[in-house]
């Protein structure tokens, strides 16, 4: 979905239910950063997802790391340069 000069991509989800439903935007105004705000992805398989990251041109910015009993995470960059977090239990 485009409009101007903005772009969006919507996640797939009911938007009536709980949970993560939306979308990503890209718009001229809000340029990419590795500043702004962190989202997290859950992830099943960390070495997997940072090997997809990272053959697109994604960079680790944090490999993974224990976060105690709410397992881990790591912080890597994505193909516009904001950085994102990733989450797994194992």
């Amino acid at each position: 979905m485009s409009g101007g000069d903005m772009e969006m991509w919507m996640f797939a989800g009911d938007p009536m239910a709980a949970g993560a439903a939306g979308g990503l935007i890209w718009h001229d105004m809000h340029p990419p950063s590795l500043d702004g705000t962190l989202v997290y992805f859950s992830v099943d398989d960390f070495a997997a997802a940072i090997a997809r990251a990272t053959a697109r041109g994604s960079i680790v910015i944090v490999d993974r790391v224990l976060i105690g009993e709410m397992g881990f995470i790591a912080i890597i960059t994505d193909s516009e340069g904001n950085s994102i977090g990733l989450h797994s239990m194992v």
